[in-house]
């Protein structure tokens, strides 16, 4: 089933491309095939969102945080991160995100009790479960099966109120496999909601580690440009994410792990996702979306959930 935005979003992408045929077949006094104009409106919706990219990794190129000289990835390596980010996006909003539910049920398990516990997928902004689906084929290839993810909603919610619902979702998954406790994996915004949980809903009993994966725990420069409570939240040194990190270096009775990326053209800057009481595993080459799909990701997940 297709939630109502995208269904909105798609709706708005085919009109654009029947505009363009249009357009096109009245430019051309019907003298242009249709395939070929079908091909022409797809080339131009594809091309603008190339576009958008490109001047998304621009900016965080202006936004960077400093790098070391061995670091650096080169032109042709630019280039690859740019198109894996690109197809990453295409497959996540076109296949993953809009068919999210059917997807997700096909990877639902067997719940079984485990000597690692549960293992929590919390998604982030603008996304929902369906982001995770490769995620958990991974993760169950190498033993992992107690594997659950969640919905949060509505989309431009309080990040706080997210907690909530985290916290009644923890809850059944714990009545479920009889675990004391739960993993918890955040992407993006998941990552925030789930320390939010943990600091301000009384989480702490019920969690044993956070790993987050490209979060931004000190804000980030886009967020300027959504409007909503969660995007106000997420802005650089909002008073919201201040309050959360209050006591980011004291140390915790919770392992915390940050995984993110030097090259992140979301986060801005990339030296946001770093905390302080975390141990921060910082990768090179990767795009934001990228990071939810990359094997290697997978392995530091798979390690750091059976380490717990």
């Amino acid at each position: 089933m297709i939630s109502l935005g995208l269904a909105a979003a798609f709706l708005f992408e085919i009109g654009l491309c029947v505009a363009v045929c249009v357009w096109a077949w009245d430019a051309s006094v019907g003298t242009l095939p249709i395939g070929l104009i079908v091909v022409l409106a797809f080339c131009t919706v594809l091309a603008f969102r190339i576009l958008v990219f490109l001047l998304e990794f621009a900016f965080s190129l202006l936004s960077r945080t400093p790098r070391s000289p061995e670091d650096r990835i080169g032109f042709l390596g630019a280039v690859r991160m740019i198109v894996g980010e690109i197809l990453a996006f295409l497959f996540m909003y076109c296949l993953l995100l809009p068919f999210s539910r059917r997807l997700v049920a096909l990877r639902r398990g067997n719940v079984t009790r485990a000597a690692q516990p549960p293992v929590l997928l919390i998604h982030g902004y603008g996304c929902n479960a369906g982001i995770w689906v490769p995620m958990i084929s991974y993760l169950w290839r190498r033993g992992l099966t107690n594997v659950f993810t969640m919905n949060l909603h509505p989309k431009h919610g309080n990040i706080d109120d997210y907690a909530q619902q985290l916290a009644a979702r923890v809850v059944r998954i714990c009545e479920t496999t009889r675990a004391p406790k739960v993993i918890l994996v955040g992407h993006n915004m998941g990552g925030l909601v789930a320390r939010a949980y943990v600091e301000r809903c009384g989480g702490a009993g019920r969690v044993a580690k956070i790993i987050s994966v490209g979060t931004p725990h000190h804000g980030t420069r886009t967020a300027w440009f959504p409007r909503g409570v969660n995007t106000n939240q997420m802005r650089v040194n909002s008073e919201w994410l201040q309050d959360l990190n209050r006591d980011e270096n004291r140390r915790s009775n919770i392992e915390h792990v940050s995984i993110y990326s030097i090259h992140d053209n979301v986060i801005m800057p990339q030296s946001s996702s770093e905390l302080g009481m975390a141990k921060n595993i910082p990768l090179a080459g990767k795009g934001h979306y990228t990071l939810v799909l990359s094997r290697r990701v997978g392995r530091l997940i798979c390690r750091e959930v059976k380490a717990a």
